[in-house]
C-alpha cells in the first residue's frame, strides 16, 4: 500500500470512527449543524442573508435565494425536529425561531471556510 492510500485510509477511518460516536437522533429530531459554545461571545458578523428557508443534508437547514442554496450553522444548543412535514428549528428554550418554507433575514457571516452561514440566531416566533 502506497504513503497516499494508507494516508487516505486514515481519513476514512476518522471520518468513520466521528460519524459512529454522533449521539442517536431522538424520534422526529433532525441533525442541525451549530456553532461551538461562545463562538459569538464577542459579537456578531454585520452581514445579512435572506431567502426561504429549506432542508438541507449536510447542515440540517439552508437558505435557498436567487444566488443558491447557502447551509446554515445555527448558535450553540439550536436544535432541529421535523413537524408536520417541515423542519422546526428551537432556540436553547425549546421555542421554535424558524421553519422551513418561511422567509428569514439571518444576520451572521461567512466565518467558515466551506460557505455555510453562520447566524446569531432570532427571536421566537409568534411571541
Amino acid at each position: 500500500m502506497s504513503a497516499f492510500d494508507r494516508g487516505s485510509a486514515r481519513v476514512l477511518l476518522a471520518v468513520v470512527v466521528v460519524a459512529c460516536l454522533q449521539p442517536p437522533l431522538a424520534d422526529g429530531e433532525v441533525r442541525l449543524a451549530t456553532s461551538a459554545e461562545g463562538a459569538f461571545d464577542v459579537g456578531c458578523p454585520a452581514a445579512l442573508i435572506e431567502g426561504t428557508l429549506w432542508p438541507d443534508d449536510g447542515s440540517g437547514t439552508a437558505i435557498r435565494n436567487a444566488s443558491g442554496s447557502t447551509p446554515v450553522i445555527w448558535p450553540f444548543a439550536y436544535t432541529a425536529r421535523e413537524a408536520e412535514g417541515m423542519i422546526e428549528v428551537l432556540d436553547p428554550s425549546g421555542d421554535v425561531v424558524a421553519r422551513t418554507g418561511e422567509k428569514l433575514s439571518l444576520g451572521g457571516g461567512y466565518i467558515t471556510a466551506d460557505d455555510r452561514w453562520s447566524t446569531c440566531g432570532l427571536a421566537p416566533l409568534h411571541q
